[in-house]
């Protein structure tokens, strides 16, 4: 199948055309094995790091050992500051560090590739023109859009991906449940794989297509 097609929107949930999808971008497939890396990578650089708990050496206590090494008839103990004693430091104590991990930068585009076409193929991707002149502060307005092209606010997870995110953009979508805003050149494998829905705006899917091709 070369160059599959999509039925363009207009704002009110009309259909005024067709656009033709690059098969190199919105035509790849999935392999399971790259999404759990990606999706693994993505969480990983989330997690902060900064976890930490008390080891022998941090906890307050006398230096001191408790007892004779020998000639008392019981086991050999150090100051008293172990795990194994109450109010002592952790045995296998918790130390601030990155979870952080190396993923190629090939692997992470082919992982968003194969986001983008899974939307695609399921029919969860949706192309409407017009979006980036919106212009309205208020919620009910991009809500109406975005339920006339999908039929589903409030009810599924949608990710909205246009040029940048005006301040219309930014303002109108605070109010709508289930909603994610990204400029397209934020747009992530995360994002994809967390919504049911994508809608993008029609300039939006050359972008795309440029920055993954």
């Amino acid at each position: 199948m070369m160059n599959m097609k999509l039925d363009v929107f207009a704002v009110n949930g009309s259909v005024v055309g067709d656009i033709k999808l690059s098969d190199a971008v919105f035509n790849v497939e999935k392999n399971e094995q790259v999404v759990y890396d990606i999706v693994r990578w993505h969480r990983a650089n989330k997690r902060q790091g900064t976890q930490q708990t008390k080891g022998s050496g941090d906890v307050a206590g006398s230096t001191k050992k408790i007892r004779a090494q020998k000639e008392t008839g019981k086991s050999r103990q150090g100051d008293g500051r172990e795990g194994h004693f109450r109010g002592g430091g952790h045995i296998f104590e918790i130390r601030p560090r990155s979870y952080d991990f190396k993923l190629n930068k090939k692997v992470r585009k082919l992982a968003l590739k194969m986001c983008l076409s899974s939307k695609v193929m399921d029919k969860a991707f949706f192309v409407v023109d017009g979006l980036s002149s919106y212009s309205s502060y208020k919620t009910v307005e991009l809500a109406s859009i975005l339920d006339s092209v999908t039929q589903s606010v409030g009810f599924k997870k949608i990710l909205l991906i246009v040029d940048s995110v005006s301040d219309h953009v930014m303002k109108s979508s605070q109010g709508i449940k289930n909603l994610m805003v990204l400029p397209q050149h934020a747009v992530n494998s995360l994002a994809l794989i967390w919504s049911d829905l994508v809608v993008v705006s029609k300039s939006s899917v050359d972008l795309l297509e440029g920055r993954l091709a």
